[in-house]
């Protein structure tokens, strides 16, 4: 019970990761193109009708874009403006191993802006790699209890369902030792109670087959001892 038990726990946990690896890529790749193309045409029209400073006026009051890290770009590779970190679960990142197993291809898309300014969207999958590790420690803390739960049930029954089985071995030791008038009480258990009153049943035949032989023999030497007087 215990290895069926932790084994359905470890399949689902890696069904769980293949399919959370799917989400996270689809859910990024589609917020980095929507994000990309929208930030691109704004851009553009900023850039249009005004200057680097402009398009960062833009960008700073548009504040982060989630899954994607935005940066403006002056034509010699100075950084006139990087996006704010998302501040949803502020703080906290999940594991590195994990991130790595989940991370998907990096999009990144660069647009050309007027004067040579570049405007860069790199896909950012973090948040999203971080709530699937947050469902996942929820679904292993979930198996884990019911590994404990069910894996205690079973002991705890079988442990009931075994308990007369002590009592029944004494018996058959007392049996062997000689003592035939030896009977099991009433056990617990249909089972148990069937095995009691068949060793009942059992031990009285033989102590009914030993004393019919030895009074057998007993009248048999008192006719031997009659024939010799």
């Amino acid at each position: 019970v215990a290895g069926l038990t932790a084994t359905f726990v470890i399949v689902l946990i890696f069904a769980e990761i293949e399919d959370t690896r799917s989400s996270v890529s689809e859910e990024v790749e589609a917020a980095n193109r929507v994000g990309s193309q929208l930030l691109g045409r704004l851009a553009a029209i900023y850039s249009r009708e005004g200057d680097a400073d402009t398009v960062r006026q833009f960008l700073v009051q548009l504040g982060h874009v989630r899954a994607n890290d935005v940066i403006l770009r002056a034509p010699s590779g100075e950084v006139l403006y990087r996006s704010p970190g998302a501040t949803y679960k502020l703080g906290r990142e999940a594991p590195d191993w994990f991130v790595k197993l989940l991370a998907p291809p990096i999009a990144k898309r660069t647009f050309g802006l007027r004067n040579g300014i570049e405007l860069v969207v790199t896909a950012n999958a973090s948040r999203a790699i971080l709530d699937a590790w947050d469902n996942l420690w929820r679904l292993f803390v979930i198996g884990a209890l019911m590994l404990v739960l069910v894996n205690g049930l079973a002991f705890w029954l079988v442990k009931l369902a075994l308990a007369p089985f002590p009592v029944i071995a004494a018996g058959l030791q007392r049996l062997e030792q000689g003592d035939l008038a030896f009977r099991l009480p009433d056990l617990a258990g249909f089972e148990a109670r069937s095995i009691g009153s068949a060793f009942n049943r059992m031990a009285h035949a033989v102590q009914d087959k030993v004393q019919a032989e030895r009074k057998a023999i007993e009248a048999e030497t008192r006719l031997e001892e009659g024939r010799e007087l």
